[in-house]
This record gives structure tokens, sequence and C-alpha cells, in this order.
């Protein structure tokens, strides 16, 4: 038997980060010490359950977990795209699916698909987000509403992205996109984590400092010259005349303040 050098507490963790779909390399910056390094052989063989009597011991619940990475993001500086961070937003299901927790909202958006083609998608929900106070938008995870083969609600779920279109398209190229559509262009990072073994596509949208995001071309159906798009508890859609003067009026409110 190997000599333990791990933890229960710690194999309890790795095991709940491994059912979460994380990979060996982002366990093990969780579990690395200067005099006790944790290799991506040492998570293998914690899996397999051939470390020491790792077997017997329970995975860590999803609370545990969220509150070790909380933990661990508080201790050191963090971006929204913080792995631990965006894997938190997720939770497993009874019959080993993953949705996204707690669903849509107003700084979260859903879509099962990605391409530079049919852009509007993507594009109306990074403006939506921009004109409000910002958020995210992932790839790979069935909007409100969607369907399964069987007629089951998959809303929220994670089905993984079809293809590698969004991990391999030049960073350029989506910001050329939004310039082509929108004014001012939305500031939008990226990245993808796996969810439950899933590849999810990640968007975080900063709140714009220069709102409103305008449309200034588009198809004439999905988006029109002048379109002003907000995000609202659980869709993106043309703004209302009120949150559109509200807009305005903080604009102006901010503004004086920069002047004083």
């Amino acid at each position: 038997m190997v000599k333990r050098s791990i933890t229960d507490e710690e194999i309890s963790l790795i095991k709940a980060m491994l059912s979460r779909g994380m990979k060996n390399s982002a366990i093990q910056f969780h579990f690395n010490r200067p005099n006790r390094p944790v290799n991506s052989g040492r998570i293998t063989t914690i899996r397999d359950g051939t470390y020491s009597n790792s077997a017997s011991i329970q995975a860590a619940t999803e609370e545990e977990l969220n509150r070790f990475l909380a933990r661990r993001a508080g201790s050191r500086p963090t971006s929204p795209l913080d792995s631990a961070v965006v894997h938190a937003m997720f939770e497993s299901l009874p019959n080993g699916s993953w949705r996204l927790k707690d669903g849509e909202s107003d700084d979260r958006e859903c879509k099962a698909n990605f391409g530079l083609t049919h852009a509007h998608h993507w594009v109306k929900a990074a403006a939506a987000l921009a004109n409000n106070r910002g958020g995210y938008i992932f790839i790979g995870v069935a909007d409100k509403g969607a369907k399964g083969p069987a007629g089951e609600d998959l809303s929220d779920i994670v089905i993984g992205m079809a293809g590698c279109e969004f991990e391999n398209v030049d960073a350029a190229d989506i910001t050329n996109k939004l310039k082509s559509l929108l004014e001012p262009t939305p500031r939008v990072s990226r990245t993808t984590i796996e969810v439950g073994g899933k590849r999810v596509g990640v968007f975080h949208v900063e709140r714009h400092p220069g709102r409103p995001v305008i449309a200034t071309n588009g198809d004439g159906k999905n988006i029109r010259e002048g379109d002003i798009f907000y995000r609202y508890p659980g869709q993106s859609r043309r703004i209302s005349y009120g949150d559109l003067r509200a807009l305005l009026d903080d604009r102006d409110i901010q503004a004086r303040r920069d002047i004083l």
C-alpha cells in the first residue's frame, strides 16, 4: 500500500472535483504544496481507488466542495472566468446530468451552439448583458424550454458543445463580429471548462461604461439597426422605454460625477 501523504478530507474533495468533471491539472492547483506535490498520476490513482484506502472514502458533497472552492477563491485574486467561480454555478442532478444552478437570470444566458455564421444569438445576448450589469453566456447548455428526443425538458441542462469552433475561433474574429454589428463594442472574454465530462464554452461580458450598446447593422429580422437589447430575467430582448430612460439617466449622473 502506498504511504499516505494526502488527508482523507483532501481525497474526499479530489473525488468530488473528479465527479464534477474537473481536469487533473485544475485539481493539482488546489493541492500542490512545496513539500508535497500532487501530480496527475496521484489524482488518477484516487479516481481508480488504488491510492491507499481512497476507494472507501466518500466524495465530498456539492456544498462542501463549493465552500472549499469559495475559500480558495477568497485567498487569491480571481477573475470572472476563474474555474472555481464558474464551476460553482452548476450542480449535479440525481440522473447524472448537470444543470446551470438557478437557471437563466438577468446575468446568465444559455445557448446550445456557437457560430460566427449565424451569430445573432450570442451577439444579442452580449449586447443585452453589456447594457444591464454584465454576466455570462454559456455555450453547450440547453436554452430554456429546449426538449430532448423523448420530449423531456432540457432547460439549463449541460449538453456540451458539438464542435470545436468556440475553442478554435480567433479572438479577433469574435471582436470583429461584435464591432460589425454593435457600437460601442461589448467587452467580452472567454474560456472553456468541463462540467460532468462535457465541454462548455463561457463568455463573460462586462457592463459597458458607455452604454447603451446599440446595433449599427443587422439582418433586418433578428437584429435591426438602432436596436438596443437589454437582459431581463430569463430573456434578452429590446429594451423597454422605462429601462432605457433609467439607463440614460444613470449615464448622465455618472458623467456629472466624472466632471466634478
